[in-house]
């Protein structure tokens, strides 16, 4: 029996799971694939209504070269939109604001070097070079949706083909954006089927003044005093800004007749404002500290399994063991699970260093039970109530005030932290795994799961118009889907209340759940508790760099 079997409920799956779990891949590729078109390349739709439907690149042409290696499907690394998973807000309740949290397309792999496993070298950066956009690709996104700021230097600039978006990726966003559209635009008729629109939209059942603009490019109303429609944000790392654009390639495809201004442009900031994911800067060093203590207590697991798979470790990966006992810092865990995923997503062999043998059970097993203790380990982090503070309190801080703003009818608030958030009808953030996963556990419904590529919170913020349960005409409440699914905060329906198998929670008990994680004094709350615990970096650079 393997030692790691405990820890997740499904550590295998049958071939009845592996045959249902493709069909649904299939599907999911049918769905999104309104064209053939070279090179993942796209076209200009008008989008004048809701039949006429953007013109994606197939995501199985775009990756028609993968196979699934050693015939186990790898489809759960990314997500599948399901319709049938939504339901409408019921007919009292206007929808107010959704906003958007969502993970980065499939990507090359961060880590050039693991071990003796992995080694970059010029085949290498061929091979993930063939599986990246075209030059001309990625000057059609920018053109459509730029960055609020070009002149802002990625801070992966030097690390091409590497921890770059592929062209899969890509198609997973706009699939992604695509099925938002269908949601908002086609099926609630929440949004206006053209960002480039008339200046009036339809949002709930009342006519809003929007800042959206016109095919002429001057704005329909004052940029003070009225919200726009969308509000877009990504990290200053180019895989989440180019999932943030075919995100709004599918929301919102180009007209037909393009104007010379874009509707709007992507905000991105520089890294020592980053909020979207933990320790950016690496100057939290309490952060740092939260993490050495968990690995001294083996991530809450038992010493002897960690001791056993970190053991495994060495070999697989050709590590040179510590003269004195293994432990898991030795192990770049996130390194290995982040490279072995893109090369299962993407049917390459498992790399490894042992040959003839050595140890117990193929590279198949290996993975899964590394995604396993990865898993646990990051549940290890983000159950740490001080630890999701820390990592992500300063962007919840933001999300929770623009929420609020929105409620209370706040207009014209431009910068988040500290101005009453984002009051756009619709937020984006593109984010990273380290986003979602300490969202997650601050909403209480983080379960051990890796979120897969395109990974997506939204949250629907609504006001009561009318009806008998639920609350007063003009409270406001709020919905938790994650991937789709309607989830409940902290896996209790609390004092939300449900209706036609939904669970909306009063604004004012959502508020509450989440305040617990927003830091009082950021910067004092980071410093070092213990005066040499993590100066070296070495605790910081576990946070800020292998977690993205």
């Amino acid at each position: 029996m393997r030692v790691f079997s405990y820890l997740s409920t499904s550590t295998t799956r049958g071939s009845w799971a592996q045959c249902t779990e493709r069909v649904a891949f299939l599907l999911l590729l049918r769905d999104i694939s309104a064209g053939s078109l070279p090179n993942g390349g796209w076209v200009r739709s008008s989008m004048s209504t809701c039949n006429a439907s953007a013109s994606f690149s197939s995501l199985s042409a775009a990756s028609s070269a993968t196979s699934t290696p050693n015939s186990t499907s790898y489809a759960h690394h990314t997500y599948r939109p399901r319709r049938d998973l939504y339901t409408p807000p019921p007919a009292h309740l206007s929808l107010k604001q959704v906003v958007i949290i969502a993970r980065h397309g499939d990507r090359a792999p961060i880590a050039r070097n693991v071990g003796q496993a992995v080694q970059d070298s010029p085949s290498s950066q061929e091979l993930w070079q063939s599986k990246l956009p075209s030059l001309q690709e990625l000057q059609q996104w920018s053109a459509t949706y730029p960055l609020s700021d070009p002149s802002l230097k990625p801070v992966d600039q030097h690390e091409h083909p590497y921890a770059q978006l592929t062209r899969r990726g890509a198609e997973e966003l706009r699939a992604l954006g695509k099925h938002l559209r269908e949601r908002y635009v086609c099926h609630l008729k929440w949004l206006p089927a053209q960002l480039h629109s008339a200046a009036t939209a339809t949002t709930g059942g009342e006519s809003e003044n929007l800042d959206v603009f016109t095919s002429s490019g001057s704005s329909s109303s004052d940029f003070a005093t009225k919200p726009r429609l969308i509000y877009a944000r990504a990290t200053n790392i180019r895989r989440t800004q180019q999932s943030c654009q075919n995100l709004l390639l599918g929301l919102y495809p180009p007209p037909s007749s393009p104007s010379s201004v874009p509707p709007l442009t992507i905000d991105v900031r520089p890294t020592h404002l980053e909020t979207l994911y933990p320790n950016a800067d690496r100057s939290c060093c309490r952060q740092g500290e939260i993490i050495a203590e968990l690995r001294q207590q083996h991530y809450r697991l038992p010493p002897s399994l960690v001791r056993s798979i970190t053991e495994e470790a060495h070999v697989r990966l050709g590590l040179t063991p510590s003269l004195t006992s293994a432990t898991p810092a030795l192990v770049p865990w996130n390194q290995v699970r982040e490279v072995w995923t893109c090369h299962a997503v993407h049917g390459l062999p498992f790399p490894s260093s042992v040959e003839g043998g050595g140890v117990e059970g193929g590279e198949e097993e290996w993975f899964e039970r590394v995604e396993q203790f990865t898993c646990r380990m990051w549940g290890s982090w983000f159950r740490e109530e001080e630890m999701t503070r820390l990592a992500i309190g300063p962007f919840l801080k933001e999300v929770l005030e623009g929420i609020e703003g929105k409620a209370s009818g706040r207009k014209g608030q431009r910068e988040g932290m500290g101005e009453g958030g984002k009051v756009e009808h619709v937020v984006v953030y593109a984010g990273h795994d380290s986003s979602i996963v300490p969202v997650l556990a601050a909403l209480g419904i983080w379960e051990d799961v890796w979120p897969p590529y395109a990974a997506n919170i939204v949250l629907e913020l609504a006001e009561k118009e009318g009806g008998r349960e639920g609350g007063r005409v003009g409270e406001h409440f709020v919905r938790i889907l994650y991937n789709d699914e309607e989830r409940v905060l902290f896996g209790e329906e609390g004092e939300g209340w449900r209706e036609g198998g939904e669970v909306w929670y009063p604004l004012e008990v959502f508020s509450e759940k989440i305040k617990r994680f927003l830091p009082t004094d950021y910067e004092k709350e980071c410093r070092c508790r213990n005066d040499e615990e993590g100066k070296d970096g070495g605790e910081e650079d576990e946070v800020a760099s292998s977690i993205k």
